[in-house]
């Protein structure tokens, strides 16, 4: 059998539901050995998203095949000095707790570098480890609402729809991935380990053009012409008639029940799982809409978010840049660098200042110039004799 790039490298998956399950499978894919640890009675949430086939989760299937699998539980002191002992021997941890939740149960990068001087750890969360909404709680849903794309996705003359797959979970996956095998290409040249700190905002924000480009384009008056409205389980941003739509997503069966109790509604009990609530998804969308209509919009969000409900506004580009998370100063910035892609995009030479984004490696990068236009004849010269140009 043909050697894989990652023989020989062991991963502890920690995490849940999709963006870093999904780094964890990639990096599976290319030889890594991945051990998946679940709560020994919940599992993995995905595994009760459907579709379903054969009673198995297509999502868990994608995200969580070809790995080894144990149950632990992290909440007690003996399953978290476990998960300790168990990230010690591995090469990297992928995890996507909350921060507090990170610290309190562990194993945090500062647990493992007492242990060992070359941890390799993703923490991959929401909002990133640094910032006003560090400890929030929050899906791709929510990273997109709050980075401008749900507003420029959907009919110009309806509310805001989503795509029908969780955009910011795939990119920032596949970008966690990367990130990895930048620090274990690091790792084995200066024997140096790395926090990799991504995040689902960081990383949406970061594209169609950085929110600084699409605030420029939107104050000019040039929306962006809607696309087909997305139906994805019970996900779409349910309209506010008091200044805008936000998004709330209850995928996770004991954030539902936290709603349901905020509510009021016990006939709403009797949709406990993803796939009843999809089935009555029209009863339940009025239900939520018609509460959500007894609050003015701020005060709903400052009570959804106080009850551990993850939810968002769903911004323009303007109002991001005013947001107090994107203003968190760069170098205790998360993810995609999405602080230094923001100043860069308002720039009109946008690559000579700032740092280029990443995918929440602490590596440095650099751009190597701007946007080529034409290829000048220097170029074509340099591609005759390198191959480097596939210029015709």
């Amino acid at each position: 059998m043909t050697k894989l790039p990652l023989d020989g490298v062991r991963v502890l998956d920690l995490s849940t539901v999709l963006a870093a399950p999904l780094t964890a499978s990639l990096l599976g894919e290319y030889g890594a050995e991945v051990i998946k640890v679940e709560h020994p009675v919940m599992g993995d949430p995905v595994r009760a998203y459907p579709p379903f086939v054969d009673d198995v989760s297509l999502h868990h299937k994608v995200t969580n095949r070809g790995k080894s699998s144990v149950t632990v539980d992290l909440s007690n002191d003996a399953g978290a000095e476990l998960a300790l002992e168990l990230a010690g021997a591995v090469d990297v941890v992928v995890t996507n707790f909350r921060p507090a939740t990170l610290r309190r149960w562990g194993p945090d990068y500062d647990d493992l570098r007492s242990r060992r001087t070359d941890p390799v750890v993703l923490h991959l969360t929401a909002f990133g480890r640094e910032g006003p909404y560090a400890d929030r709680p929050g899906f791709a849903r929510i990273a997109e609402a709050y980075a401008g794309l749900t507003h420029i996705t959907g009919y110009p003359d309806r509310p805001p729809v989503f795509a029908g797959y969780p955009l910011a979970d795939g990119v920032v996956g596949m970008y966690a991935a990367f990130a990895v095998m930048l620090a274990l290409r690091h790792r084995d040249e200066t024997g140096e380990g790395q926090l990799i700190d991504p995040a689902l905002f960081g990383t949406a924000a970061a594209h169609d053009g950085g929110p600084g480009g699409r605030c420029r384009h939107q104050r000019r008056g040039q929306a962006a012409d809607g696309q087909p409205a997305s139906k994805h389980l019970s996900q779409r941003p349910v309209p506010h008639r008091r200044r805008g739509p936000r998004d709330h997503p209850c995928l996770d069966p004991r954030m539902w029940q936290r709603l349901v109790t905020l509510i009021g509604d016990d006939d709403l009990r009797a949709y406990p799982t993803n796939a009843v609530r999809l089935k009555h998804r029209e009863l339940i969308e009025s239900r939520v809409a018609e509460w959500t209509q007894t609050y003015k919009r701020d005060d709903l969000l400052v009570l959804l978010e106080q009850n551990g409900v993850a939810c968002g506004r769903v911004f323009t580009a303007v109002e991001l840049l005013d947001d107090p998370h994107l203003k968190v100063p760069a170098e205790t910035s998360s993810a995609f660098t999405t602080r230094n892609l923001v100043a860069t995009s308002r720039s009109r030479r946008p690559f000579r200042r700032g740092r280029p984004s990443s995918p929440g490696s602490a590596l440095p990068a650099r751009a190597r110039g701007p946007v080529p236009t034409t290829c000048s004849a220097r170029c074509l010269e340099r591609a005759r004799r390198t191959s480097e140009c596939s210029v015709n």
